[in-house]
């Protein structure tokens, strides 16, 4: 979950630039986030219960979540040219808004959905191999969703700027799918 805020603080200031103001991007990552988290593990609660290889699958996904969060950098500066195009028709009304939100939360919903459904499988793997309680995963994902908001963007943010900060969380992504692809067969 640390890479998942770390992208969380990039979007927001990426999208920031899109709306214009802080407060239409926060609310609009905050929503597809929020929904996105909710419908991937809604979705992923029933294959994590019904999958062989959880870890395979976890692996697959950190693989997945990479490729989209790198994906959105063009996506978001074609975004913002949509809203160049739209301004000029709708002048910056209340319509423009809506539209933009929507695009950003069609964008953001798959990273999102894919964040959402690791959840599940984490639980899976965790209760299975260390028959412990769920809440030990809920309190370690919360405690590294904290520590990616803040270094996101106190540490990463002003110091490798917006693009390299969502290659270095895809980065992230990456190497953990890495070391559980690797680590599947035990």
């Amino acid at each position: 979950m640390f890479s998942s805020l770390v992208y969380e603080v990039a979007w927001s200031r990426s999208l920031s630039l899109v709306f214009g103001t802080t407060i239409y991007a926060f609310t609009a990552v905050l929503t597809a986030f929020m929904a996105g988290l909710a419908f991937g593990a809604y979705c992923f609660g029933r294959v994590a219960d019904q999958t062989k290889k959880p870890v395979l699958l976890f692996a697959k996904l950190e693989f997945a979540l990479a490729a989209s969060g790198v994906l959105l950098v063009p996506l978001f500066d074609l975004t913002y040219q949509v809203r160049l195009a739209l301004f000029s028709q709708l002048q910056g009304s209340s319509a423009m808004l809506f539209v933009m939100f929507g695009i950003v939360f069609l964008l953001l919903i798959v990273p999102t959905g894919i964040m959402g459904a690791t959840f599940p499988l984490m639980t899976k793997i965790y209760s299975r191999n260390f028959d412990r309680d769920i809440s030990d995963v809920y309190a370690v994902d919360t405690i590294c969703a904290g520590a990616g908001a803040m270094v996101g963007g106190f540490l990463f943010l002003p110091y490798l700027g917006l693009s390299q900060t969502i290659v270095l969380a895809a980065a992230l992504n990456l190497l953990a799918g890495f070391v559980l692809y690797r680590g599947r067969e035990r």
